[in-house]
């Protein structure tokens, strides 16, 4: 299309919007190398594409690798044309960490463009580490008690008095060692109660 002035019009697209047209379209939480927890929650931005506002749009949440779960969640809105938002949704255990992938989509009813309601997405998480109370100093002889720092719910320890291969000498999130009469390193194991395995720190003892 073409004036008298000069200016020129090319390549002119028109395109109907959906009344209703919404997607998810970044996770927004947990960052990559974060460090999992037990009970962690995934957050995501839902976009409007559409021509009206939405409320209540339900999503779905598919998590496999490191970790696995199924989630659902709903964001109330309402959600202007145009606007971004986010929903919360959870819990899943990523506490040993690892690479999680994520598949994530909404399902509003009416959605006039299904090619934009999904995100997939790969994150890589850190194990939290294992840390430990060290004991108040114990007379030789003596038994000394270590104990999990804030352990959380669920989550169940063994204890060794090797670094490799040994079999655990005491179960649970605190440990009473025997008499102590020489200096001696404990380590423990965290193990959820899916059977998955934690990370050793051994920068305590006796």
């Amino acid at each position: 299309i073409s004036s008298s002035d000069g200016v020129t019009f090319d390549d002119l697209r028109l395109r109907k919007i959906a009344d209703v047209d919404v997607g998810v379209t970044a996770l927004t939480d947990p960052a990559a190398l974060a460090c999992g927890l037990s009970q962690d929650q995934l957050t995501f931005a839902i976009t409007n594409f559409g021509g009206k506002a939405q409320s209540n749009i339900p999503i779905t949440v598919a998590v496999t690798g490191a970790a696995t779960a199924s989630l659902m969640g709903t964001l109330a809105g309402p959600l202007a044309p145009g606007a971004t938002a986010t929903v919360t949704v959870g819990p899943v255990d990523l506490f040993n960490g690892g690479t999680i992938n994520i598949d994530a989509k909404t399902a509003q009813m009416g959605d006039g463009d299904a090619t934009n309601d999904q995100l997939l997405a790969s994150v890589t998480l850190a194990p939290t580490a294992v840390t430990v109370t060290p004991p108040a100093k114990a007379c030789l002889g003596d038994p000394a008690s270590l104990a999990v720092t804030a352990p959380p719910m669920g989550e169940s320890y063994e204890w060794f008095d090797v670094a490799m291969a040994g079999m655990p000498v005491g179960m649970g999130a605190t440990f009473m060692t025997p008499p102590v009469t020489a200096k001696t390193t404990y380590y423990v194991e965290r193990s959820s109660t899916t059977g998955q395995v934690g990370p050793k720190d051994n920068t305590f003892g006796t």
